[in-house]
């Protein structure tokens, strides 16, 4: 699961895995018999350092396992938003993040991975509409709207350029 994160100006969170080359959403992977939105705030806590609240299932995307996408199953939540002193204070704990920065949504958007870019499109209209994306395989199944993404809600003009946190 992950979270969607914003700060007041409407930029996304966006964090560099230490592992790849690949830019993600924060988020992480349940254990044992918690809750996803449990998992979530834990994943936050342990990964950045931060306590949130979990609000809106926005989005839902079942994949077909395979070697290098063994998750079969990713939620992907509303989180509250990040006040400048909180990004200011993150640190990277378990050392699986190496960097944080909020970016508007179109450069996020430049910034993950393809399959990625679905479901987060797919959660910002849900976040619009007060929807829910559904996805397989990245494709989504119901209709997300692809205009979304000239949408003034998602793309207000007064949003400012990145900000960049490398702990």
């Amino acid at each position: 699961m992950a979270g969607l994160m914003t700060d007041g100006a409407g930029r996304l969170l966006i964090v560099q895995p230490a592992d790849t080359d690949d830019a993600a959403l924060p988020g992480g992977h349940v254990s044992g018999t918690e809750a996803a939105p449990d998992a979530l705030k834990r994943s936050l806590r342990e990964q950045l350092g931060v306590r949130v609240t979990v609000g809106t299932l926005l989005a839902i995307d079942t994949y077909t396992p395979c070697a290098e996408q063994p998750v079969a199953l990713v939620h992907l939540y509303a989180v509250d938003r990040i006040r400048a002193e909180d990004f200011a204070a993150i640190t990277f704990r378990d050392q699986q993040i190496c960097e944080a920065e909020f970016l508007r949504p179109d450069q996020a958007l430049r910034r993950i991975p393809e399959r990625s870019r679905r479901l987060v499109l797919g959660a910002l209209h849900a976040q619009v509409t007060g929807g829910i994306a559904v996805l397989e395989d990245g494709i989504p199944l119901v209709h997300c709207a692809s205009a979304g993404l000239t949408h003034a809600a998602l793309h207000p003009a007064a949003i400012p350029p990145a900000v960049r946190h490398t702990g």
